[in-house]
């Protein structure tokens, strides 16, 4: 993979990414995922975290659960 095409983004921009449009999740929340590792694979380059997009894609595709509705279609 070119690391290039896909960028590391802030703590604010992840969270941004991982809520509803106009509602980010809370920064506590990804520092409690951190803590408890449950959240997406995070990097940390000195006391700075940084998430891969493809990695936040990832952590959404598996937190997806299936219905019988959407099973049926």
């Amino acid at each position: 993979m070119n690391i290039n095409s896909d960028p590391l983004l802030s703590q604010e921009d992840a969270a941004a990414f991982l809520g509803p449009p106009g509602k980010p999740v809370p920064l506590a929340t990804m520092q409690w995922w951190r803590y408890r590792k449950r959240g997406p694979k995070y990097t940390k380059i000195g006391r700075h975290v940084y998430y891969r997009q493809s990695a936040l894609s990832d952590f959404v595709q598996r937190a997806e659960v299936s219905t019988q509705e959407a099973a049926d279609a």
